[in-house]
């Protein structure tokens, strides 16, 4: 490995950053698999790094699972990404995802969650003439 490399997974921080922006997601997946491997741990704010990197590249699936892996283990979530995966989800039509998203962030104690977002989120599902069933 290189210096560099070697110095970015120990300060995983710096890592998920760069991750997050980085347009290979199979070299993230390679970096993420590597760190697990050597049993090196992301910090919360790495595991949101890493959250943000999955919407950016519109794998919201993982992107779902990763956070609820996250609430499952007692990992803080951040405002920030939950509305980014909001508004990521509003934008491709997942309306019902990310309901769920607002509904389990409020019943977990969310109350920094903005009116302007749940607008957005009620705007949206207008237009698209969703109903939730």
């Amino acid at each position: 490995m290189p210096p560099t490399f070697n110095y970015l997974v120990c300060g995983s921080l710096p890592l998920a950053q760069a991750l997050a922006v980085h347009p290979d997601y199979l070299l993230r997946n390679e970096i993420i698999e590597y760190m697990q491997e050597r049993w090196l741990t992301l910090t919360n704010e790495g595991h949101s790094f890493i959250v943000a990197g999955m919407l950016r590249d519109r794998m919201f699936e993982t992107a779902l699972e990763k956070l609820e892996y996250m609430a499952h283990q007692g990992i803080y979530i951040h405002p920030w990404l939950y509305d980014k995966a909001v508004y990521m989800l509003c934008d491709v039509g997942e309306i019902e995802e990310a309901y769920q998203i607002m509904r389990n962030r409020q019943n977990s104690g969310g109350r920094d969650i903005s009116p302007v977002l749940w607008s957005y989120l009620l705007d949206v599902a207008s237009k698209s003439c969703h109903v939730r069933g």
